[in-house]
């Protein structure tokens, strides 16, 4: 019986000792993952949130189970496929966001009728003749190969805030063969690009920002079903805080399933302490 009793505490102190363990490896609090998908199924319709929000996406027009990054990945063929991964209240981000992936391009050289721009994700109309709100992360290929970031972001006096390359100030040259972690964060109106865990370019401030189209769904591989990606893109996130250049540079290194292990664990954590108190 004294045995039984020791056993308690010991379990939870060890247990709590590999949650902090886990945390602080990935060096990001779990809570501000707002949508994760690691795109691990690798069969099915559906590729699960892992952040625990339940913003599961639903593959519409047959985006393909691949090798990824980490595991598995999603392959889109430019003209589309695309993830649909609903409207969930905790997508609507209003103050500060960091949004990233792994993505490898195919066919830098594709021409469709919206100018050769690769959606990564949106959450947000890009129509350049309408008022907006929200956000979308581009690649924009219309020179010849050398191309730049294309994010924009909603403007309380209407149309977009930013465009072109104004986040990463350089043009930079993709390679069809490789991967590549792209990232931005946006805080307090200064918005930032990685690429690679290193930012392009010098700090931007944007006036006005409304980060948040409540009216929308978030969707993986297109703008609002225009502007497809075509290639591969792997671990997607979306946090509402801005990262640290750390930050993103600890999550291209050792991917999103730091956190993911963080976030499982708590959880593992409750469950075994519950079922030794009820022992």
């Amino acid at each position: 019986m004294k045995i039984g009793y020791l056993l308690i505490p010991m379990v939870a102190i060890f247990a709590a000792g590999l949650l902090f363990s886990v945390s602080s490896q990935a060096g990001i609090d779990p809570k501000t993952v707002a949508g994760m998908w690691l795109f691990d199924e690798d069969k099915g319709d559906e590729t699960f949130d892992s952040s625990g929000n339940e913003n599961n996406g639903k593959l519409m027009n047959g985006p393909k189970w691949v090798g990824g990054k980490f595991g598995n990945a999603l392959t889109f063929n430019g003209s589309s496929t695309y993830v649909d991964c609903g409207n969930g209240e905790n997508l609507d981000i209003t103050k500060e966001i960091s949004v990233m992936a792994w993505v490898k391009f195919n066919g830098l050289d594709y021409k469709n009728s919206a100018g050769n721009l690769f959606t990564i994700a949106a959450k947000g109309y890009p129509d350049a003749l309408a008022a907006h709100a929200g956000w979308w992360f581009s690649y924009d290929n219309r020179n010849n190969g050398q191309g730049f970031s294309y994010t924009c972001f909603g403007n309380k006096n209407g149309g977009w805030a930013g465009g072109g390359n104004s986040l990463g100030g350089t043009n930079y040259m993709f390679n069809e063969k490789d991967w590549y972690h792209l990232a931005f964060t946006v805080g307090k109106s200064i918005a930032k690009l990685y690429i690679d865990g290193t930012q392009l370019g010098p700090n931007k401030t944007f006036a006005n920002l409304v980060l948040s189209d409540t009216g929308r769904n978030l969707f993986i591989g297109c703008a609002d079903k225009m502007w497809y990606f075509n290639g591969i893109i792997d671990e997607f996130a979306i946090f509402n805080v801005e990262l640290s250049d750390q930050d993103i540079k600890t999550i291209m290194d050792k991917g999103l399933g730091s956190i993911q292990a963080a976030v499982d664990f708590s959880g593992k954590l409750v469950n075994t302490w519950s079922n030794i108190k009820t022992r």
